[in-house]
């Protein structure tokens, strides 16, 4: 898939994609740009050995792989980068790749996008990176380069899910959730859209074998201090009911 920028005095900016079929569509609606990406991203997830699972993943100090799931403005991005500005190593704000046969994950490294208003309000380190690019509602999204590089992990395995919410102006809060709410939650980030018999497969086996977690947090230092507490009191070895 190709995106080609066009701007003109007389038309102003304008889109050209080429997609994998050969078939192009031109627009001048950033929207339906961002449509079109999603759909093809989607499409490409057709993997035989391979579960395609929306997610942040990140390994806390003591080497604890830990799942970050939620939707746009919840703050996983902003938690993944901060969490990686302070001794985590960050494989990926978005995606993993759940091995359908066993446990282990595959992410998919990518760079962080951070909005304007977050990076103005020094929650996050501002980049070196002078990369940015305009979002759906005309602000910038800067470009923050994922620094972390992988050792070649074999059987990397996450020992707990967190669904965080950025709440500024009350204090953090965190709960274990149900496994039906678990299994809820991770449905809603399962990213098959072609085989949803899968998606539920998948999703049963997931929250069997991995505490999932609310967690509402006013900002992300304590954010952190919550998720390391629940890992810090989590049971080792005890899978859900």
């Amino acid at each position: 898939m190709t995106l080609v920028v066009k701007e003109t005095a007389e038309e102003g900016r304008s889109y050209n994609c080429t997609f994998p079929d050969g078939s192009i569509s031109d627009t001048a609606d950033l929207s339906t740009v961002m449509a079109w990406l999603n759909r093809a991203i989607k499409k490409a997830f057709r993997f035989g050995a391979w579960w395609p699972f929306h997610s942040g993943a990140v390994i806390d100090p003591q080497g604890r792989c830990v799942l970050l799931c939620g939707h746009s403005g919840s703050g996983k991005t902003t938690l993944c980068v901060y969490l990686a500005q302070h001794g985590w190593q960050c494989l990926t704000d978005d995606l993993v790749w759940f091995q359908k046969g066993g446990e282990s994950i595959q992410p998919m490294p990518v760079s962080f996008n951070i909005r304007d208003d977050v990076v103005r309000s020094s929650v996050v380190t501002q980049s070196a990176s002078p990369f940015w690019f305009p979002d759906i509602d005309g602000n910038r999204r800067w470009i923050y380069p994922n620094r972390f590089l992988s050792g070649g992990e074999k059987d990397l395995r996450p020992v707990a899910i967190f669904l965080p919410t950025f709440c500024r102006g009350r204090e953090a809060e965190s709960r274990r959730m149900s496994t039906n709410e678990a299994l809820k939650a991770t449905l809603t980030n399962a990213y098959s859209s072609s085989d949803m018999p899968l998606n539920l497969a998948m999703s049963a086996k997931l929250v069997k074998q991995v505490p999932v977690y609310q967690l509402w947090y006013p900002e992300c230092s304590v954010g952190m201090k919550e998720i390391v507490k629940n890992l810090d009191s989590q049971p080792i070895g005890v899978e859900n009911s």
